[in-house]
């Protein structure tokens, strides 16, 4: 909030995850981040056998930034797709 493309990427994000099952893969280093928020990748189904990595899809449409904080995730090394596992 109070950032500068706050209000699309809020419209975004709803859009793309609203009323949608939801899978996280949840940082195992750090659970929490300083505002208490769950540190994760968010993915959503994308078709039969694969699931889009909402962070990756933010990411490559402006609506968010990379900042190096501690965790055990790398962005740069996320694909867009992930494929599902039974």
């Amino acid at each position: 909030r109070g950032e500068s493309g706050y209000a699309e990427a809020k419209r975004a994000l709803t859009e793309l995850i609203l009323n949608r099952r939801v899978y996280l893969d949840v940082d195992d280093l750090n659970v929490m981040d300083q505002y208490n928020r769950l540190v994760s990748v968010v993915y959503v189904e994308y078709n039969s056998t694969h699931l889009l990595n909402v962070n990756r899809w933010l990411l490559n449409n402006g609506f968010a930034k990379i900042y190096d904080y501690p965790n055990e995730f790398n962005p740069l090394d996320w694909s867009l797709y992930a494929k599902r596992t039974p």
